[in-house]
């Protein structure tokens, strides 16, 4: 009984290294995706990781509440032809009272970084229809 016990498990970590990286991490979407409201609702629904990449724009720090954050405006774009630009963003909420110091004015993560963020897709703001996310991890690109 203890040598079968055993052998279940050694086998238990085996099992579970099989599970693919894409059923966790959706490498198909980006910010320019989100733009599709129809496309939000399947990744909320599908809860999986998205990787997004871009500027921090403006920042809102959020003090009241259960939990305290900062929530970032991560902004990109791109050509469209020759005489056209199409600009993308998300909205990403860090939560904890580490973030409120990590994006101040003195803080560790300067106004106008470029990050790329693990994130879980939450919704569509009601009032400016931009994508939310939560962060899940991330780094400052330079």
């Amino acid at each position: 009984m203890k040598k079968s016990l055993i052998v279940l498990l050694f086998l238990i970590p085996v099992f579970c290294w099989g599970q693919s990286f894409d059923s966790i991490v959706d490498f198909s979407l980006g910010l320019s995706s989100l733009s599709d409201s129809a496309v939000v609702r399947q990744a909320v629904e599908d809860g999986r990781i998205v990787i997004l990449e871009g500027l921090m724009g403006n920042t809102e720090r959020i003090e009241s509440g259960d939990s305290p954050g900062v929530l970032v405006s991560l902004i990109g774009g791109e050509w469209i032809g020759s005489s056209e630009v199409r600009a993308y963003s998300c909205r990403i909420m860090f939560n904890g009272d580490q973030w409120l110091e990590a994006f101040s004015e003195d803080g560790s993560i300067p106004a106008g970084s470029r990050l790329l963020a693990a994130v879980r897709i939450t919704g569509v703001n009601g009032d400016s229809g931009e994508p939310e996310a939560q962060m899940v991890s991330f780094r400052v690109l330079h």
